[in-house]
């Protein structure tokens, strides 16, 4: 049974609040997913980062976007 589960990970940051502010982002990704029918699962998420590279296209678009 699939049960929501806490994880932690590193994020680059130049203050706490910098980094805080990305987990609040992370969290509200997930339950605008959710809002949608869209579970962000464990199994999913490494799926879809699986698939990155197989559009080049998104992924130099998601490149693009986080490059400073």
């Amino acid at each position: 049974m699939e049960q929501i589960r806490p994880i932690t990970f590193n994020i680059y940051a130049s203050t706490d609040e910098e980094a805080e502010k990305g987990r609040k982002a992370i969290i509200q990704f997930i339950n605008i997913m959710g809002q949608h029918g869209a579970k962000v699962s464990g199994s999913k998420i490494a799926d879809a980062v699986g698939r990155f590279n197989s559009s080049p296209f998104i992924a130099s678009q998601i490149i693009n976007f986080f490059k400073d």
